[in-house]
């Protein structure tokens, strides 16, 4: 995990990688792979012009399938619909 930090010592946030693809969903702003402060891995949803952001928690994100196990996902993309099943049980 990368130290780096910034004035008088502060641990910084540091970017990992944008994330090819992966796009906010209503500005479709960049979502991007980084070390926050706490020195955790997150994904960064850009918004509001790219002054704001959500940031996801990515162990939790991977926890949370973990316990879900089996579950559907549905994608609509310009007008044609996709279920996919996934099974994290295995």
């Amino acid at each position: 995990m990368p130290k780096d930090t910034g004035q008088a010592g502060a641990q910084i946030n540091v970017k990992i990688s944008a994330i090819p693809k992966v796009r906010e969903w209503i500005e479709e702003m960049p979502v991007e792979l980084w070390f926050n402060r706490e020195g955790r891995v997150v994904l960064k949803a850009f918004n509001e012009c790219g002054y704001n952001c959500t940031e996801i928690d990515v162990f939790d994100l991977l926890d949370w399938f973990d316990e879900k196990g089996t579950f559907n996902v549905t994608r609509n993309e310009a007008h044609k619909e996709s279920t996919r099943t996934v099974d994290r049980s295995n």
